[in-house]
């Protein structure tokens, strides 16, 4: 299995913003959160300079958004194909980023009600925080070896 993250380009804008509408819309109304179609494109361009693709061998997957500075992995967002999830590739689609980058510290959120706080918190991150509608996590790279494979 290879796991690849290739820089978005405005190209896959149209890609991604059906990509957020197939994963997110319900877990966001399970919060209360309702999002026009102007709202999910705002939201898919916030921080796009840090979104990636993930393919896998050579299919598209998904997205990732993140970025490492200061020895900080900030993973802003995950999303993957809805016929990929429950595979167990989420939780590779992590390790190789975890494994692969130079960091002290990653950190996330995730809506409360969203199954992957469980896939979080199995790979070692903590509750380090919350608020109205997302828990915020971090895991320490001193935790790497711990619930890798």
């Amino acid at each position: 299995m290879n796991i690849r993250f290739i820089q978005a380009t405005e190209q896959d804008q149209a890609y991604l913003l059906s990509l957020r509408q197939h994963t997110m819309v319900e877990h966001l109304e399970r919060e209360g959160l309702f999002y026009s179609a102007e709202q999910h494109l705002l939201r898919l361009q916030q921080d796009y300079s840090c979104a990636h693709i993930i393919w896998l061998d050579h299919k598209k997957v998904g997205l990732l958004k993140f970025s490492c500075q200061e020895g900080q992995l900030d993973i802003k967002q995950i999303q993957l194909e809805p016929r990929y999830q429950g595979q167990g590739l989420g939780r590779k689609i992590l390790q190789h980023l975890l494994v692969n980058t130079a960091h002290k510290k990653a950190v996330l959120s995730v809506l409360k009600h969203n199954p992957a706080l469980k896939l979080y918190l199995a790979m070692g991150f903590k509750t380090v925080g919350d608020d109205q509608y997302e828990f915020h996590m971090q895991k320490m790279s001193t935790d790497l070896g711990e619930n890798i494979e």
